[in-house]
């Protein structure tokens, strides 16, 4: 473990976040997404014990594990946790509309690749309906090419 007991002690709790964030990042960027799904794991640990945690970081630091372990083919789980945080998104934060797409977005592909087609067509068309902003027309165009892909690929 990067921090030590004696480490652990002298900083404060806020700080040991930020640092396990910016290593789950690097690790992240670097492409070691299993030693970034282990900080992430950590963090989701430590946010279980502090109650006062934003439920944005939370759900953040949970799509970030789900990515990982997306990237590592643990697919059914990834999924699994997609499924879910996209529930809580629109339950406990409906404002956050480009967080709620790429879910859906992230949701469909992995659905797509695992070839369970007709759900990942239902989520990208519902990306397309809700990508009603500006900023969320990245979301529509990603939505857009992968229905027309799944449809050139006969799925």
């Amino acid at each position: 473990m990067l921090l030590d007991r004696s480490l652990r002690r002298r900083l404060t709790p806020e700080r040991r976040t930020k640092i396990r964030r910016n290593l789950a990042t690097f690790h992240f960027l670097g492409g070691d997404y299993r030693a970034a799904l282990e900080e992430y794991t950590t963090l989701l640990a430590e946010f279980g014990d502090d109650s006062g945690v934003p439920v944005a970081s939370v759900l953040e630091c949970r799509f970030m594990a789900a990515t990982c372990r997306m990237e590592l083919g643990e697919d059914q789980r990834a999924a699994r946790e997609l499924r879910s945080l996209l529930n809580e998104y629109l339950r406990l934060l409906p404002s956050e509309l480009e967080r709620i797409l790429e879910v859906r977005v992230q949701l469909a592909t992995l659905l797509s690749n695992t070839g369970e087609t007709n759900a990942a067509r239902e989520l990208l068309r519902q990306v397309l309906a809700a990508a009603t902003t500006e900023e969320s027309q990245l979301h529509a165009e990603q939505a857009r090419r992968m229905l027309a892909r799944l449809d050139e690929l006969g799925r």
